[in-house]
Formats: C-alpha cells, structure tokens, sequence
C-alpha cells in the first residue's frame, strides 16, 4: 500500500505501511523487542510512527500497552471513522465525538510532521476539520501575543514567553541551536508564525516532537563530520500560576512523580500517565 491515507474500510495489515507525502515518516506494525524494520515477524507487534531513514527509531507507538502477540493484527478505519486494531478483541486508537455515521468521509493521514490526524473529508474531496490527532495540542497563543503555548485537555499547559532578540523568553533553549537551524516569527497584519528550517538538509534530520508529558523535545541527527550524532533538547513543562503570574516548571524530580511498570504514582495514586502525574502534584 503506497499511500499516505486509510480511508473507511480499507484494512493495513502487518505487512504494509503508510508513507507520509515526502517520504519523511511511515507507519506500520513493528517489533520493540527487535529491528522495528522487521515486518511480518511473531513477536508482539505495535503499531508505530519512524523516520523513514532511521527505521530503527520509533518517534510514537501507538498501543504500548496492548501489543498483538503476532503478525495477524491490522489496522483499519472503520464505518464509524473509528481507528482501530483489527484483533480479537479489536482496540480502539482514537475516539472520535458527533461523527458516528456512515454518511461522512473519514480518513486518516500521516504526515511529513509525523503526526497523525483523522479528518472527515467532504464530498468534492477538499479536506474537512481534524477530528483526531496525537499529543497534547501546540501552538500560537490565540490572544495574540508572541509566544507558543500548550493545551492540556483544553487547559493552557505551558507558555514559551514572548518572542523577543531572536528567541522566547521563557525557552530560549528552543532556538539555542543556531549553527544548524534558522528560527523566525513573524507577525503583521495578515498572518502569525512560528518556523524553523534546517541550514544544510543534507547533513542535518529534524523534527519538533510535543511528548505524552507536555514537553517538546528537539530532535537532530546531525552527520556534518561524516559521523552521525545523535541530539535531543528538551523544553520542560511549566504552568503559570495566575496568582503571582510565576512560571513554575513541572519535572519528574521537582514533583516526585515515581515511576512504575504502568505509569507514574503520586503518593498512593494508581499509575497515571506523566502529564496526570503533574496534574495531581
């Protein structure tokens, strides 16, 4: 199957993958325990998102806590606009609201950002509005100031500071890396945005990855020697506290989030995910 898009009914079985527009990502059924390259072997299968190039390197896995025990598991989108493994029982990936009929366009889309959406596409096959994506949510603040936010379930999670001399003001990490990338914002009376490029494509591998905690980690694979090294920079979460306008960052050791075979635990709690580890703290 040599496309980017699941359309209802169709089915990717363990052999097959998706393949963002540019070639960037794919995604498909891999082994963790093995070469994620490997495709239709017995061990327990995930279904997961890598570069292209870097096969090796999952950047998401879709279902860490269910694996299918072989290679008999498929994907599909279902008359629902449902992402779903195909197994006995089946497991649902995404949960889409208001579009549980069989009279709209579902699709779902791997892009050459990596992430995936599922969008309802309408009749003249110009796409409809995201129903469905992964991860937090990242983005402009909507107010209009210069800074990027993060939304946790609708609520701001993290704000960069403004836009000031080249960088953010509360993460100036974000653009630390001058040599390998060109950073800009712009801002007029038309439009706002934020963008980074990479200086030499041909030496340097990027992506922008927002992780299941809230943090933004950069990602580069830079090979200018001929050597490959590998570098991940992470922004930590932080939350404004309205009261004295303080911006407190929320990590792992501040908030002693222990971790656990499921999850992370605060004090007695069950296993949470991190971000509802930060949120109970």
């Amino acid at each position: 199957m040599e496309t980017d898009t699941l359309k209802q009914g169709q089915r990717l079985h363990d052999w097959e993958l998706l393949n963002s527009t540019g070639g960037v990502f794919r995604l498909g059924f891999l082994s963790l325990e093995s070469d994620s390259a490997l495709l239709g072997t017995f061990a327990s299968r995930y279904i997961g998102i890598w570069f292209n190039r870097i096969p090796i390197y999952p950047v998401w896995v879709v279902n860490p806590n269910d694996p299918i025990p072989d290679s008999s598991g498929a994907l599909i989108m279902d008359t629902d606009g449902i992402l779903k493994i195909a197994y006995a029982p089946p497991i649902a990936l995404s949960s889409n609201q208001a579009i549980r009929t069989s009279e709209k366009n579902i699709t779902a889309t791997l892009l050459d950002s990596g992430n995936l959406v599922i969008r309802e596409v309408h009749s003249d096959r110009m796409a409809g509005p995201i129903l469905w994506q992964r991860a937090f949510k990242l983005g402009l603040d909507p107010n209009g100031s210069s800074q990027l936010t993060v939304w946790r379930r609708g609520e701001v999670y993290w704000r960069s500071g403004a836009w000031k001399n080249g960088s953010f003001e509360l993460a100036t990490q974000i653009t630390k890396r001058i040599n390998e990338y060109e950073f800009r914002f712009v801002k007029n009376e038309n439009e706002s945005y934020f963008a980074y490029s990479v200086k030499n494509k041909s030496a340097v591998l990027s992506r922008w990855e927002l992780e299941s905690s809230g943090e933004i980690t950069q990602f580069t694979l830079d090979s200018h020697s001929g050597d490959v090294h590998w570098i991940f920079e992470t922004t930590s979460p932080c939350n404004t506290v309205a009261k004295n306008s303080t911006a407190v960052c929320l990590n792992e050791k501040s908030l002693k989030c222990r971790k656990a075979s499921a999850g992370y635990v605060v004090g007695n709690n069950a296993s949470l995910a991190l971000s509802d580890c930060h949120a109970a703290c």
